[in-house]
């Protein structure tokens, strides 16, 4: 593996919180901005696909108006 010039010579630390019980899309749908960063906090996909609309959670957040979350993901 070729690491030169990549700025980092670590690999990241691990997720140290504990995603919600409410999926990041439902929470991305409802407009539940602690539930996404607890989702991120945590590591969670933010490019997975599913929800009503079956996009990411970015997706879903300019589909139900929630700027907040748009700006944060």
């Amino acid at each position: 593996m070729l690491l030169v010039g990549c700025g980092t010579t670590q690999s990241p630390e691990p997720p140290t919180a504990k995603a919600p019980d409410i999926s990041i899309h439902d929470a991305v749908e409802k407009g539940n901005i602690e539930a996404v960063k607890q989702h991120i906090a945590a590591g969670t996909d933010v490019n997975a696909k599913g929800g009503v609309i079956g996009g990411t959670p970015l997706h879903g957040a300019v589909t139900f108006g929630h700027k907040e979350i748009v700006e944060l993901l």
